[in-house]
Parts: structure tokens; sequence; C-alpha cells
């Protein structure tokens, strides 16, 4: 089943394998043998008019995607930042910025403005999205002339010394080589992040423990930093922690966190879930997840806990469903 972001929703996730298919269609045609791009006046620059849809990957039917865009015009297969000009034919290190809605990018004051010739472009894409837990993301600094092939993005640390970080947003990312002037452009941008839906509830089918003050969970073996042209795991990054809390529903019957991004797991990560009594007790229990934690899938956590009372063993069952949008369901005792 198919889910996509929507503005004002906190269920809003990533399709595993969701492509986002943008075209823009050029405003004027050129000269086919231009190879590089040149030095230009203002009357030699050429803004595309983008159009966007998203797709899940399957050859399904189009949808059109809403959210925000950047790209950057870059050149060789380093992806080194060419710069965008200004409409006063200024070559700055400013990504052009559009904002889509529903297929259609709205009026903008930074578009590609290109002379002819061929690039690399680089797209980020930012969905729109209500978050239900706050997200972060630390983008790469650039300059003209940067190799944003050797540049990342990076979570924004809690604690360095504890090694844990805060979760992300929804983002996706592409490339493409394209002839301006003489091409469309297509981009297929794909999924950079994985998402984590936790809720637990009590085995009993009950309301919660009124003892639970507050409910939190780790989740450990996430990368730490995604390659800015691939969204990859980089090779150099180590596995980091994630910290996020946990809401109570109002009727008190589960403790949930809706949809939660994350970098890729570097490993199969395992999740700890923390609660907080109303005596200031903080019980903790640890529980290793089946699988992996790919870019592009949204993985649901079901945890029902027996008891809570004075001490802490290990206990419960993991089901794994699915791949593309995973289920893993298991007890816990908080005894």
């Amino acid at each position: 089943m198919k889910r996509l972001s929507v503005f004002r929703t906190s269920n809003s996730a990533a399709l595993a394998g969701l492509t986002i298919v943008m075209s823009m269609a050029l405003g004027a045609c050129s000269n086919e043998d231009d190879a590089s791009p040149v030095p230009a006046e203002a009357d030699d620059l050429y803004t595309p008019v983008l159009k966007a849809s998203s797709t899940d990957g399957t050859g399904g039917t189009l949808e059109n995607y809403t959210g925000f865009l950047e790209a950057l015009p870059c050149t060789g297969t380093d992806y080194t930042y060419y710069g965008n000009y200004s409409s006063s034919a200024l070559l700055l290190a400013i990504p052009a910025y559009y904002e889509v809605s529903d297929g259609y990018a709205k009026n903008s004051s930074t578009p590609v403005r290109l002379p002819l010739g061929t690039y690399n472009m680089l797209y980020w894409g930012h969905p729109t999205q209500e978050l239900a837990v706050a997200g972060d993301l630390i983008s790469p600094s650039f300059t003209i002339g940067q190799k944003m092939a050797e540049q990342t993005f990076g979570l924004a640390s809690l604690d360095a010394s504890a090694n844990t970080y805060s979760p992300t947003h929804q983002f996706v990312i592409g490339t493409q080589s394209v002839a301006i002037g003489t091409d469309s452009l297509h981009a297929d941008l794909t999924q950079a992040t994985t998402a984590l839906n936790i809720n637990i509830s009590n085995s009993s089918g009950e309301a919660m423990n009124a003892s639970i003050d507050s409910m939190w969970i780790s989740v450990a073996n996430t990368a730490k930093t995604i390659n800015a042209v691939t969204g990859a795991a980089t090779s150099s990054s180590t596995s980091g922690t994630v910290n996020f809390g946990l809401t109570k529903s109002s009727d008190s019957m589960k403790f949930a966190s809706g949809d939660v991004y994350l970098f890729p797991s570097v490993s199969t990560p395992s999740v700890t879930i923390y609660a907080k009594l109303a005596n200031g007790q903080t019980k903790s229990v640890s529980h290793a997840l089946t699988s992996t934690l790919p870019a592009g899938t949204i993985t649901t956590v079901n945890i029902t806990v027996e008891t809570i009372l004075s001490s802490l063993p290990d206990a419960g069952l993991l089901r794994v469903n699915s791949w593309v949008e995973q289920t893993e369901s298991f007890s816990i005792t908080m005894d």
C-alpha cells in the first residue's frame, strides 16, 4: 500500500523505493554541440520550468509531488559544484530553490539559471509534512568548485560523549546529467531516510499502567552521515544512537511515536525502551530487531508490555511480516 507524505498529517512516511520523477520543460532551444558550461551574460541564461510527480517505482500511476526542492548544477563525476546565476548574471554559491505544490513549482526568486552546456544536476528534496517528532538535518557546506561527492549530510548531535542523535526528517535525493538548452530535465529522486513507527500497549488490552509517567526510545546502529550525492550511508560513517520520546494517547491505551525518520541502519539495529515511573524510577529493556532499516522503508514496531514491577528481565517474541512496510512485534516484561 502506497504511503506518501501529506501536509498536516502525523502519519506521513516514505514508501520503499519511492521515486520522484521531475520534468523541466526548457524555455529555449540551443546548439546541441555545446558540451560544457561557458561564462554567461544575462541574455545567455536559460531558466527551466519545473513540473514534479512521484511514483512508487513499480511503474504505477504517477502522483503529484509536494515539497521543497533544491537544485545544484555540478560538473564531472565528482559533482564539482558549478554554482547558479542570479537574475543579474552573477555566479553564486546558492542552490536553485523551489516550492512544489501538487506537482507544480510556485514562482521562485532563485530558479535554475544557466548558460548552455552539460551539467550533472544534483537534487535535494524535502517533502512537505508535519513531523510527529521534531527532526533535524545537518546540511553540507559548499562553495563553487567544491566536490559534492565528498560531502555528507549528518544527524544532529544530542550528546557527543554518549554518541546520541536527534531524528531527522524525510529527505529525497537524485542526480541527472543534462545538456542545458537541449535536454529536458528528468530527475529520479529516491528516499535517503528510513522511518520507524513505535507503538507500545498493554498486553491485557487495558489502558497503560498509570504508574508510567513517560516513555522514550533509543535506536542503536543507525548511520550518522550519508553521502550528499548518492544518499547512501558513507563508508566512514560509524553507527550512532537516535533518541526520541513517545506520546501517550488521550485514552491512555498506548504510547506511540508516529513516523520518525532516521538514516539507514549500519547493521541490524536494537531498540531500547525506557519507562519513567511516577516514583522516579526508570526502567529499560533492549530488544534486537531481526532486519536492517534500509532507506525508503517504513518499519512499524508493535510492543506489548506484560508488567512493570521492580526488576527487568529480557522477554518477548519477535515477528517480521514484510520488507517494504516492515512490521516487528514483540512483548516485554518490566518486572
